[in-house]
């Protein structure tokens, strides 16, 4: 069975299969007369909450606020929708985002590093072993 998406408005039984989200789109329009604004803000925090659950970095544009799951997509998103606009391309989600990719880097210069030490510690064994 497909997952279904249910109507966010209290008292409201309508579901839809996730396929066919469009028509709850048209639900809130026509049934509970929904903005189009409101439609894509619910759009838009759905999107969050499944790019949360998949345990994905959400990323988050600074002009309209729309959540994407990688930065390519979200670079894209700003170079075609807001092409002309000047502001960062990202809205920090988490504000340690920034300290979190810095000490990725970091653990990975460490681990390459300590992967070069161990490389010639085996090369220079090995030289001695030919020596003998």
């Amino acid at each position: 069975m497909s997952e279904r998406v249910e109507c966010p408005e209290s008292n409201c039984t309508h579901s839809v299969p996730l396929k066919y989200l469009k028509n709850l789109r048209a639900h809130l329009s026509s049934v509970h007369q929904w903005s189009k604004e409101r439609i894509s803000s619910f759009d838009n925090e759905r999107r969050k909450l499944a790019i949360e659950q998949k345990g994905a970095k959400v990323h988050g544009c600074a002009h309209c606020g729309k959540f994407f799951s990688s930065s390519t997509h979200l670079k894209r998103h700003v170079s075609q929708m807001h092409p002309n606009e000047y502001a960062p391309a990202a809205v920090p989600i988490e504000e340690n985002d920034r300290e979190e990719e810095e000490e990725e880097e970091e653990e990975i210069e460490e681990e390459m590093e300590e992967e070069g030490e161990e490389g010639r510690k085996k090369g220079s064994t090995a030289l001695s072993r030919d020596a003998q």
